[in-house]
């Protein structure tokens, strides 16, 4: 929204933006985290959202048969709903790519059950064509899990590139296998981008996100003064 605005000539200075927020208190898992330890296993990918088109899944289908040419171990878990006639297609091509035993559909997830689910994989995968400020990645990270996604919309705001996680451009299949290869050969990496993603979240509470509410509102009410 912010960068729409600037494109119809609306001067950044005037522009302030508040990012989407979490609850560490509802979420409960700032200071419970437990790292995953399973170092030599395959790695665990997990989608979550709608299944649809603009999530990007067809770029994930491919990014994962790019993964098992290469040799990678992983499992991909998707969760979220969408269409039946786009998930028989996405159903479809992994069964021609033979990924079938790879790739498990959760369905709906209910949000108290999601964080559960977080700390059951590796990396969230976020392949969205759009998005303008995605919660769960936020979610997720306050889980412990780095995010790979698209740099797009509010992601490259929330994922910290090379700390947190990595952007990669939309709708490129070969760059998502390479972010996501990188972190499989490197699970010392792995780990470290998990334990930086709890603390980035943490930078996103509704907390902070009111405290800078307020002191822009302070400025703008200031600014307003001296020009009477």
């Amino acid at each position: 929204m912010a960068d729409t605005m600037r494109r119809y000539g609306v001067h950044a200075d005037k522009v302030h933006l508040i990012p989407n927020g979490i609850d560490p208190r509802e979420i409960g898992v700032f200071e419970n985290v437990v790292f995953r330890d399973d170092n030599y296993g395959p790695l665990k990918l997990l989608f979550v959202g709608r299944i649809e088109p603009i999530k990007g899944l067809d770029c994930l289908v491919a990014a994962c048969e790019e993964l098992d040419r290469r040799g990678v171990k992983f499992t991909l878990a998707i969760a979220g709903k969408g269409s039946s006639s786009y998930v028989d297609q996405l159903k479809q091509r992994i069964q021609r790519a033979g990924l079938q035993n790879r790739v498990e559909w959760i369905g709906s997830v209910p949000r108290e059950k999601l964080f559960s689910l977080y700390s059951q994989h590796h990396i969230l995968i976020v392949p969205s064509i759009n998005d303008p400020c995605p919660l769960v990645v936020l979610e997720s990270m306050a889980s412990g899990l780095p995010v790979v996604g698209s740099h797009v919309g509010g992601i490259p705001m929330m994922v910290e590139q090379g700390e947190t996680g990595f952007t990669v451009p939309a709708e490129d299949p070969l760059a998502l296998s390479n972010a996501i290869s990188q972190l499989g050969q490197d699970r010392t990496l792995l780990a470290k981008m998990a334990a930086n993603s709890v603390e980035r979240a943490n930078l996103f509470s509704w907390e902070r996100n009111v405290e800078g509410l307020s002191k822009m509102i302070d400025l703008l009410g200031q600014s307003a003064a001296l020009k009477r």
